[in-house]
């Protein structure tokens, strides 16, 4: 159909199509706050399926041709958007490394530093295990962490409680 001023009229969605947006689910906003860059694919594909599950509009795709299930999509933007992970692995542990509290709270300086630790381990997984050694890989990791929180701290506020949280 045309309208009045000879332009096409935007189509009509049913109601009960798993593509129609109903007005209270605020379809003129944007459906992801983060915009996709070059390094930031897990971020980015994360706050899109939270969206859409939100909306329960994840996992609809029985009228796309190409491809032909919503796994297929996610795994094609993965290998095409997560290319080149090396440079943005080191420039996240060159970051974390470089992570100090420098004048600001305890708050604010570890939840820097969690936030890089959180962005890097999505980019470097660690194999599962599940032999004897496992607990004591853990545990590693986990003292690892705390060294590098103690690094950053300043040390004329803090040195006893570092020489304390390191001696163990």
């Amino acid at each position: 159909m045309v309208g009045d001023d000879l332009t096409p009229l935007p189509p009509k969605y049913e109601p009960l199509t798993d593509y129609y947006l109903h007005p209270s689910e605020g379809s003129q906003l944007a459906i992801c706050p983060v915009l996709h860059t070059v390094d930031n694919y897990q971020k980015w594909s994360r706050s899109i399926r939270n969206n859409l599950r939100s909306k329960s509009k994840l996992g609809i795709c029985s009228t796309v041709i190409i491809p032909d299930d919503a796994k297929t999509l996610w795994d094609d933007l993965c290998d095409r958007y997560s290319l080149g992970n090396g440079p943005r692995i080191f420039e996240l542990k060159h970051d974390f490394n470089d992570c100090k509290q420098r004048d600001r709270s305890v708050v604010v300086y570890y939840g820097e530093l969690n936030k890089l630790q959180n962005l890097l381990s999505s980019y470097v997984k660690f194999p599962d295990c599940s032999c004897s050694a496992a607990k004591e890989y853990t545990k590693l990791h986990e003292n690892e962490s705390l060294h590098q929180f103690c690094l950053g701290l300043e040390p004329k506020k803090f040195d006893f409680v570092v020489s304390t949280l390191c001696d163990e």
